[in-house]
């Protein structure tokens, strides 16, 4: 069956049962006491009305039984238990405030230094940035020069196809010269001959010139090629790098926003809970002035009480 809260009798008996056995009755023991149930808030308010009664009923002992104390035992008696419940009540706000104190400087702490390596992210990022940019013009500018070359490499290879149109044009003009030499006599030949070697060595020359310049164009080009082929491998690797390093970034950076997040939520918890210590620590300080006050109405009793004995007896 469901238990629908602890009675003033449960929390008396608890009290009782401490003070027999040597104990403090604190609401923590009263708990125990209980079986780990009630609120302390409902204990604390049990108890302090327990401690109200048998304050009254320790009064009332003393006067029924005619016993006369001494004011100054009076005084030490009701100091002392002044003196325990301002002891235990400030240790509790002391307790309250430093765990409280703790709490929001570890977590200032902590959120310095994620802004600390938050801005040493966003510092590598920006570098990250920086040198990308450099690698994409460095890039701009190979794809520039390689379009260059493949420009040239054409025109190389639309010369060398003149030069072989030239050597075609220089055989078939060196056959019709044959042909005419053929047609023409002996005394001649030996003339045309000497005119058609000059001409066919010239041509020759001419043409051996043209390869040469046309082979040097394209071994050039091909190591240009080459090199650019290397250099745009190079840079595709860096990007990759980079865009690896970009991601890892990214992600350290939303890790780092999440860990904020969940950093300034522990602060408002805390922040709240310390404002809720206060206001329980106000609420102490008010019933401890109010405990004071009834202590200073129990003493004028008691000096009342012994007043008025000491009438008595002297009559």
């Amino acid at each position: 069956m469901a238990r629908y809260g602890i009675t003033y009798e449960e929390v008396a008996v608890a009290a009782n049962n401490l003070l027999n056995q040597g104990r403090n009755p604190t609401m923590e023991a009263i708990r125990l006491e209980l079986g780990s149930t009630g609120s302390f808030a409902t204990i604390n308010k049990y108890l302090n009305r327990w401690r109200e009664q048998r304050l009254l009923a320790s009064a009332q002992k003393v006067e029924v039984q005619e016993i006369i104390i001494a004011p100054d035992e009076v005084n030490r008696a009701v100091n002392s238990v002044w003196e325990q419940l301002s002891n235990q009540a400030q240790q509790q706000i002391d307790n309250i405030k430093q765990a409280c104190d703790e709490k929001v400087a570890a977590v200032m702490q902590e959120r310095q230094k994620i802004e600390h390596e938050k801005g040493e992210a966003i510092t590598q990022l920006n570098q990250a940035k920086i040198k990308l940019n450099h690698y994409e013009a460095d890039l701009t500018l190979l794809n520039k020069e390689l379009n260059e070359l493949r420009g040239l490499k054409v025109r190389a290879e639309e010369r060398a196809l003149d030069v072989e149109e030239a050597l075609k044009a220089l055989q078939i003009e060196s056959k019709r010269y044959m042909q005419v030499l053929e047609n023409i006599n002996a005394e001649s030949l030996q003339s045309f001959k000497e005119q058609l070697e000059s001409l066919q060595k010239s041509y020759e020359k001419e043409c051996s010139s043209w390869k040469d310049m046309v082979e040097e164009q394209r071994t050039a080009f091909i190591i240009e090629f080459d090199k650019l082929k290397v250099a745009k491998e190079k840079t595709e690797r860096v990007n990759i790098k980079l865009d690896t390093e970009l991601q890892q970034f990214s992600q350290y950076n939303k890790e780092l926003m999440e860990k904020n997040r969940t950093l300034e939520i522990d602060l408002i918890v805390t922040r709240e809970r310390q404002q809720e210590a206060e206001k329980q620590a106000t609420i102490l300080k008010t019933q401890i002035d109010l405990k004071d006050n009834q202590i200073n109405y129990l003493k004028q009793m008691l000096d009342d009480l012994l007043k008025e004995k000491k009438k008595n007896i002297n009559k």
